[in-house]
């Protein structure tokens, strides 16, 4: 799931607005569109990059996605349950739990840190985590996903204990809540642009010290 995150070139080339494309994609339109709030914020975006960004008009926009509320909660429960597909995938395809693991966060890293100019974290952490604070739908929204996250881990921890790759004296839901917060940790630190970080070694180390 690559968001568009290159929206502000098309808001330079374009003066008028074209409206909706002959050939509407709604999954397009919505990553277009998270693509203006994760460089933005929630706050700052205004329905008219919107508009430029997914080349639609504002009626046309309105009429599909809902107001400018309706258009980030709906871009961004697409774009986490892509994205949480593909990290998921990463947990069940490895020869083991620690290196399915460092391909969880490896992976991660790549859709947060996709380009040395656009360090921004995750799309929905980095901008839901502020709108929280007034919206409650918005709060209501990203506690889902956090739980989300906590529960695909607790799913691959639960396999390990039968597949004896963990202790028996592991709590998968207690060690599930530690490998959330190292993903919500990355986040932050790209999204800070924290410098002197070397990022390979970070999460070979944190998943080291993760796993007992």
């Amino acid at each position: 799931m690559i968001v568009n995150i290159f929206y502000a070139n098309q808001y330079k080339m374009s003066k008028k607005n074209p409206g909706r494309p002959k050939k509407y994609d709604k999954a397009t339109a919505l990553n277009d569109a998270m693509g203006v709030f994760w460089v933005e914020g929630y706050t700052k975006t205004s329905v008219d990059q919107i508009s430029l960004a997914t080349k639609m008009k504002r009626p046309s926009l309105y009429s599909a996605f809902g107001n400018k509320k309706s258009i980030y909660r709906k871009a961004s429960a697409a774009f986490s349950d892509s994205f949480l597909k593909e990290l998921e995938n990463r947990l069940n395809g490895g020869p083991n739990l620690k290196v399915e693991l460092q391909n969880f966060y490896f992976h991660a890293l790549t859709v947060f840190n996709p380009h040395p100019s656009q360090s921004l974290g995750c799309p929905v952490l980095s901008t839901a985590i502020v709108a929280a604070a007034t919206d409650e739908d918005i709060r209501k929204d990203l506690a889902k996903a956090l739980n989300r996250i906590d529960a695909i881990f607790e799913l691959r921890f639960e396999l390990a204990l039968e597949n004896q790759e963990l202790p028996l004296s592991i709590d998968p839901r207690k060690l599930s809540k530690l490998a959330g917060a190292l993903f919500h940790s990355l986040s932050l630190r790209v999204r800070a642009q924290q410098p002197n970080i070397n990022w390979k070694e970070f999460i070979n180390n944190s998943v080291e010290t993760l796993l007992p």
